[in-house]
């Protein structure tokens, strides 16, 4: 394993041996001070985590708390038979053993000798023997110490101390984070609002200053004349004097509540920018994570195949969120799995190429502004534009004259159709159409998109372009008719403004010219089917606004009624009954409470270009692509109450290529197993509420599940052990003292 997988594993083992010794001490506590109570369930519990703990610290390679933690084992079961008493000295002795393993987790340095007597007076009581000597555990480094001492000392590696929270939870707490965004923006609409009723005051005191002169000097020329008129042009003056009082000082406290307001927002601000960033590092991975995940399929891959390939990896410290990470792993290796099976060539076959006999396969990661890109590159025979066009004729998607005008660009996008590769192209085509729509909608799901790069005979660049942020989004709004809608700054190339006689037609479609580049122009009314007589490029007026956008793979300038400033944008969930609706990619909240549909790049630009695909079900467009991704790998469930174990199994199963569902003991296994589709279960045997054994016994009982293949892996090794899981109806038993990666791999390989 990595580093990075090592450290990862090191951080749950921390925290699992945290949890297991707040557990231990608190139990052992209440055993040593009731000693005439019933203490079976605890003694149980007690065998359990030490069962646990022992197989966690041999999986991370902790030798020290793995020794302690077998002995604790061995008491706890004679404590169970009855062949043990708690009593203080055996307690003193426990509890040295728990500070032990309490100052390795906090990185103390402990003296080898101290740590080899408290094992020995250990073994001793698992001997029946009485203790020998009390022994005082402390760190061995002391500040105080003779910088001459040469005592010998253990120390394990350790990292930042971590809590472990429940993905839901930090769902959870993004979305209150997104409220109180929600919150700021309003707070900025208020302010405008301020600010708007101080220029309306301004002006009223522009006005009150030419209408009170002009009263005056009327005035002045009525004071000789006595009559009604003069006195009530004075009393109305002298009321319009007391209103100006007021509004003057309503204008003051107007003042005082702006700038109340606006310290108050900026604080707001400053404080919901740092929530923003610390809850989204919080739910950030390095790519790097997946890295073993990749080298595995690929190597599996290139001996099946026997080819020669060798993957590099760049970009690895780039970091995702979690989600974003999880979604795009299946694709990238759908996309591996590609360039292996129908990329790169047989040794023999580059070397007559004139390749080297060993193929490349390049995984590039970067951030790139907005949004991260994610590029999977061949040096292998590449994609025949040329097959894809008559492939394209034959399923009747296009003409033999629209085949004529196609770019070479053009056509390398209909791999993405759903089910375009035929059998009779797959090998002219290098298969890639196969499933390569399950990879755009994966991606699309995430509001990215996917772009090819392709030349015949030298190799194939597909990149998968995502949004850093899933929740936040600045967005340019456009006005179409009455209508608002947002589209992501990053796709926005530049706004311009042209004439319609500026617009030539090529190939039968409007084009015109942006920096000396002629790309498709068309109306964003017309693309999204509103009825506006702007629909129809020749009924354009004179002076035409346009918006040009860059997709993934495409840039086509849309004219449109207006455009507004930059805003930024908290995403909200669309509803199902707009969900997954053409060219819709989300809905957004704007500062005054209004919402804005925020429109798909991609899916307009493959509209305007005559490039639309068929939409998925609007409620279930990731999921049918999550569900066909995963019918192309074996399912497994594993289950152990060790994360540090699950990990482990998890990461060299997602390696080999298997598609893994994790449960934490028997019950929670076997809800999972209810949905159906698990092709093997790899479990623990001891474990909390349902144990392993009682698992087979459920699973071999099912009408529709007993044909599924069990493993038992265990840190139990005795033959009554092995015995009592053949007996359960296990189909394999492996020893966790005994594992290694192969072996696991070569047995589940056996039964799927």
């Amino acid at each position: 394993m990595s580093d990075s997988i090592d450290a990862e594993l090191l951080n749950i083992f921390w925290i699992e041996v945290g949890e297991y010794l707040d557990t231990l001490n608190t139990t052992l506590l209440e055993i040593e001070t009731t000693p005439d109570d019933n203490h079976e369930a605890r003694l149980r519990e007690m065998n359990r985590i030490a069962h646990s703990m022992k197989g966690a610290a041999r999986t991370v390679g902790i030798e020290v708390i793995e020794k302690i933690a077998f002995h604790f084992e061995t008491l706890f079961e004679k404590a169970l038979n009855g062949k043990f008493a708690f009593t203080p000295d055996a307690c003193d002795v426990l509890y040295n053993g728990l500070d032990v393993i309490q100052l390795v987790t906090a990185g103390e340095e402990q003296d080898e000798t101290t740590v080899t007597a408290i094992l020995n007076q250990l073994e001793k009581l698992g001997q029946g023997k009485r203790p020998s000597q009390e022994i005082a555990v402390a760190p061995a480094v002391q500040t105080t110490a003779d910088p001459r001492a040469t005592t010998s000392t253990i120390r394990v590696p350790m990292v930042e101390d971590m809590l472990r929270v429940p993905i839901p939870h930090m769902d959870n707490l993004m979305a209150s984070v997104s409220e109180l965004l929600v919150a700021r923006l309003h707070s900025e609409e208020l302010q405008r609002d301020i600010n708007a009723l101080r220029m309306l005051h301004t002006r009223w005191q522009r006005e009150w200053r030419t209408i009170r002169a002009a009263y005056i000097r009327l005035l002045r020329r009525l004071q000789n004349d006595d009559s009604d008129l003069s006195l009530e042009l004075s009393t109305l003056l002298a009321f319009l004097e007391t209103n100006q009082r007021y509004l003057a000082e309503a204008n003051r406290h107007l003042i005082q509540v702006a700038q109340r307001m606006t310290q108050d927002h900026l604080r707001l601000s400053a404080l919901v920018d740092e929530m923003q960033n610390e809850v989204s590092a919080m739910r950030l991975v390095t790519f790097e994570t997946a890295i073993p995940t990749f080298q595995r399929v690929i190597r599996d891959l290139a001996r099946e195949t026997n080819k020669q390939i060798q993957l590099d990896v760049m970009g690895g410290g780039v970091a995702l969120d979690k989600r974003v990470m999880d979604t795009l792993r299946d694709p990238i290796m759908h996309l591996l799995r590609n360039a292996v099976d129908h990329g790169i060539e047989s040794a023999d076959e580059r070397q007559q190429l004139g390749k080297p006999a060993e193929g490349q396969i390049v995984i590039f990661a970067e951030q790139r502004g907005s949004e991260i890109i994610i590029s999977v590159h061949d040096d292998g025979a590449g994609i025949d534009p040329s097959i894809i066009k008559k492939s394209a004729i034959k399923r009747g998607l296009i003409t033999d004259q629209q085949a004529s005008k196609l770019s070479d660009d053009d056509a390398l996008s209909y791999i993405f159709y759903p089910g375009f590769s035929t059998n009779e192209a797959v090998t002219a085509i290098s298969g890639r159409g196969v499933g390569m729509d399950i990879v755009r909608d994966r991606v699309e799901s995430l509001r990215g998109g996917v772009s090819i790069r392709s030349l015949k005979g030298q190799g194939t660049t597909i990149s998968l372009h995502v949004p850093i942020s899933l929740t936040r989004l600045h967005c340019v709004m456009l006005q179409v008719g009455d209508d608002i809608f947002a589209v992501p700054s990053s796709s926005v190339l530049r706004m311009l403004k042209t004439k319609r006689d500026d617009l030539f037609v090529t190939q039968g479609r409007y084009m015109v010219l942006v920096e000396g580049q002629a790309i498709p122009f068309t109306s964003l009314p017309g693309v999204l089917g509103m009825p506006l007589q702007e629909g129809n490029e020749s009924q354009l007026p004179h002076e035409i606004r346009a918006i040009v956008l860059q997709a993934a793979d495409r840039t086509v300038a849309f004219a449109v009624d207006d455009m507004e400033a930059e805003q930024e944008l908290i995403l909200k969930p669309l509803g199902l009954e707009i969900a997954g609706t053409q060219h819709i990619a989300g809905a957004a909240l704007l500062g005054s409470g209004r919402v804005v549909l925020v429109l798909d790049v991609n899916d307009l630009a493959r509209t305007a270009t005559g490039m639309t695909f068929p939409a998925s079900p609007p409620d279930a467009v990731a999921a049918s692509s999550t569900d066909n991704m995963k019918k192309q790998r074996p399912r497994v469930l594993v289950v152990d109450d060790s994360i540090t174990t699950r990990m482990l199994e998890k990461n060299i199963l997602e390696a080999a290529g298997f598609d893994v569902r994790v449960a934490v003991d028997g019950t929670e296994a076997w809800g999972i197993l209810g949905e159906g589709g698990f092709d093997i279960v790899i479990s623990d045997v001891e474990m909390p509420r349902m144990n392993g054994l009682e698992l087979v016994e459920q699973i071999k009982a099912h009408e529709r599940l007993q044909t599924t293949p069990v493993i038992l892996l265990t840190s139990r090794d005795k033959p009554e052990h092995l015995e009592a899981g053949m007996k359960a109806g296990a189909d394999a038993y492996l020893v966790k003292s005994q594992f290694e990666q192969d072996e696991l791999l070569n047995l589940v390989k056996k039964f799927v």
